[in-house]
């Protein structure tokens, strides 16, 4: 019986005229209402993720990091909404990095694939023309509707149509995000400057790179007791020089 999920979400429905065994039907079945218990057990730990985020930021990793000297607890609470806000940024960033490295992996290897294509088209052309040959020649009475699709796919197959179909494909530009890790590093400073009014800028940069490597592995450099006689400054220099260039 079909499981009122399935039914909700119209998983398992047959198309008009299809014929379905009593057993493929059931495996199906199976196979939706186990997908449907996984989306529902993701969602769960989602909203639990949403629950415990405050609770995780601001107790766990905010104070082991040493970011929240001198805020008052509202300020905290500020901080735990601006990662969150800035958590958002970060996987926009992440994500469009990824794609445009597959979008110029792909531009890089374009011409050897569309060689590949055509090559493949060639070949699945010739086997369909030789199998309409062969049937003709040993005069087996082949019905026209058998041999219109072999027909149409002929026809689809065309090595030069598709060649120069391959040759008019140009990729997208890259996306760019609205916002960036530059952005993040700004915002972050501001709320330890401006809103928490940190007088030593170099321990709000410390602040900026410390929650950015812990939370989004920046990996940035960052001095907290500079070296005595040396042109070392307390905080992270990405950080600083992200700030002077607005």
């Amino acid at each position: 019986m079909e499981s009122k999920q399935a039914r909700g979400q119209g998983v398992g429905r047959r198309a008009v005229g299809e014929k379905t065994s009593p057993r493929s039907s059931g495996t199906a079945l199976t196979v939706a209402d186990a997908l449907l218990k996984h989306v529902d057990h993701l969602q769960e730990a989602l909203r639990n993720v949403g629950w415990n985020w405050e609770t995780t930021v601001s107790i766990r990793n905010l104070e082991t990091l040493g970011v929240l000297g001198g805020l008052t607890a509202e300020q905290r609470d500020r901080l735990v909404q601006l990662i969150g806000q800035c958590w958002n940024v970060e996987q926009v960033v992440d994500w469009t990095a990824e794609h445009t490295r597959k979008r110029k992996r792909w531009e890089a290897s374009r011409d050897r694939r569309a060689r590949k294509v055509v090559r493949k088209a060639t070949a699945a052309v010739s086997a369909i023309e030789d199998f309409r040959r062969y049937v003709k020649k040993i005069e087996i009475k082949w019905p026209p509707a058998l041999d219109e699709p072999l027909v149409t796919a002929i026809q689809f197959l065309d090595p030069q149509a598709i060649e120069a179909s391959i040759d008019q494909l140009k990729v997208a530009p890259p996306l760019q995000p609205t916002r960036t890790r530059t952005d993040v590093m700004r915002d972050l400073y501001d709320f330890f400057v401006l809103e928490c009014r940190l007088g030593d800028k170099g321990d709000a940069t410390f602040r900026v790179g410390s929650i950015g490597n812990f939370y989004w592995d920046w990996d940035l450099p960052i001095i907290d007791e500079p070296k005595p006689k040396s042109d070392e400054r307390k905080g992270c220099e990405a950080v600083r020089k992200a700030v002077e260039r607005r």
